[in-house]
């Protein structure tokens, strides 16, 4: 009995369950508003952007009289900005192949591309991530290492549901050696004979090759930093999500500062331990 043609359908079902199997943060990324992309307002498409309101911020009040506050909602901007894609085209003859074979032969080697493209553009959102931990000397190796990133969350209040971490295939597998010592039969048994790390501490962990690694600018550790500092409160950056800093006293003309550097600033708390400094991100 002859094969089925295949159609553009059936072709674009296998290649998004191929898509979906293969990523690794694509699919650990919050996606509760990608449904709205398809909703209509008046019978229109919303287009490639949308609006998500921000969470409203308060000051509680200390005592028996009540103080009325206005009610402020921020808001920011969803933009589906990027279009990835592998181009081919399918013969006649290959269209009369049953599915599976089609999917071994042409579409599985190109949605693992366009895959492995998405991780690596996700993965180099880090930049972007106002707080970070240290890597200690050595990589992360042991749990005391692992757990260096969920306890700066919890300082800083974030939830725990959901939390996943993705590692380099080096510190997956100092990871898997440290817990092969573990007396948990289980958990050891699972990294020395499957490569699983699973669950560690409330954290789904995953490894990746497309982990990026960080390339700092030339900037030397007594450059400092100037004092103009503006967008300072949820107010004013409630729609922007944007303050600025302004930079001075570099140590010379050709000094280089990267997307993603890290800087130290005297005095800012922000559940920094109380140690009198605080970090942030350069965009």
């Amino acid at each position: 009995m002859s094969n089925t043609l295949l159609t553009a359908d059936i072709v674009a079902k296998e290649a998004v369950m191929i898509l979906e199997n293969e990523t690794v943060m694509g699919g650990l990324v919050y996606r509760g508003y990608e449904d709205e992309y398809s909703d209509k307002i008046n019978g229109y498409e919303r287009g490639d952007t949308i609006r998500i309101r921000r969470p409203t911020d308060f000051t509680v009040r200390d005592g028996a009289i009540a103080t009325a506050q206005d009610v402020v909602e921020g808001k920011t901007t969803f933009v589906v900005d990027k279009q990835k894609g592998v181009d081919f085209k399918f013969t006649s003859k290959e269209l009369t192949l049953s599915i599976g074979e089609l999917s071994q032969r042409v579409i599985r080697p190109a949605l693992i591309q366009i895959a492995n493209q998405i991780d690596v553009d996700l993965m180099a959102l880090y930049k972007k991530v106002n707080n970070h931990v240290t890597i200690p000397t050595g990589g992360i190796d042991s749990f005391a290492d692992f757990a260096l990133a969920p306890t700066r969350m919890d300082t800083c209040s974030v939830p725990q549901d959901g939390r996943s971490a993705v590692l380099t295939p080096s510190d997956t597998w100092k990871m898997l050696g440290s817990q092969t010592a573990l007396y948990i039969q289980d958990a050891a048994k699972g990294a020395y004979r499957t490569r699983n790390l699973g669950m560690i501490g409330g954290i789904d962990t995953y490894m990746s090759q497309n982990m990026p690694t960080h390339i700092t600018g030339t900037r030397v550790g007594t450059d400092t930093v100037g004092a103009a500092f503006t967008g300072d409160t949820w107010a004013s950056t409630k729609d922007t999500n944007t303050s600025t800093i302004t930079i001075s006293n570099m140590s010379g003309a050709t000094v280089t500062l990267a997307a993603g550097d890290t800087l130290t600033i005297a005095n800012v708390r922000a559940n920094e331990f109380n140690s009198g400094s605080g970090f942030i991100p350069l965009p």
